[in-house]
């Protein structure tokens, strides 16, 4: 999975223009629409950004993936993302990687309702590792699709799809 992040990083840079859009010390904040795979369900994210120079940024970011099947997952992120600017256009494409720390729950409940088992998996520390497109909309918002895969544990890993709108301020 590193290697075809890597290489699509590379292929990415490829096609991308060698200037940038942001300026250091530029700052947005912005929510998210999500999916995860490991509960298999929607959740909502906050994400704030701040540009360390014009091509690197980091963002912090706080995932919540709603209560399917008795299990939930929360998780708070922080990433550093190498801009890559479409040429003409209004599209920067960004790979990330980062640091995330998490918590799982998962009860296990019999037929009749009653609690058989209950699970908390906290401070599980893990990698993020994914791509995203960023496409402005004005010269303060964007619109964002972002993929990235956190790996937490051989137990607990998943891939984390968003739909996000960012404010830059």
């Amino acid at each position: 999975m590193k290697k075809i992040l890597f290489i699509a990083a590379i292929i990415m840079a490829s096609v991308s223009s060698a200037f940038a859009q942001n300026e250091a010390g530029e700052m947005a904040g912005g929510i998210n629409i999500l999916y995860g795979t490991e509960v298999g369900n929607i959740g909502v994210g906050a994400k704030y950004r701040y540009s360390l120079t014009e091509e690197f940024r980091a963002e912090a970011a706080l995932d919540y993936i709603f209560k399917k099947d008795h299990e939930n997952m929360l998780s708070g992120n922080v990433n550093i993302q190498y801009l890559l600017p479409i040429e003409d256009s209004k599209m920067t494409i960004y790979p990330m990687l980062g640091l995330a720390i998490g918590n799982s729950h998962e009860c296990h409940y019999s037929k009749e309702g009653i609690l058989i088992e209950e699970k908390t998996n906290t401070g599980i520390a893990g990698i993020n590792a994914g791509c995203g497109v960023e496409f402005e909309i004005t010269d303060k918002a964007s619109v964002t699709l972002e993929a990235k895969y956190q790996f937490f544990n051989k137990h607990c890993t998943q891939l984390l799809l968003g739909v996000g709108l960012v404010h830059k301020f």
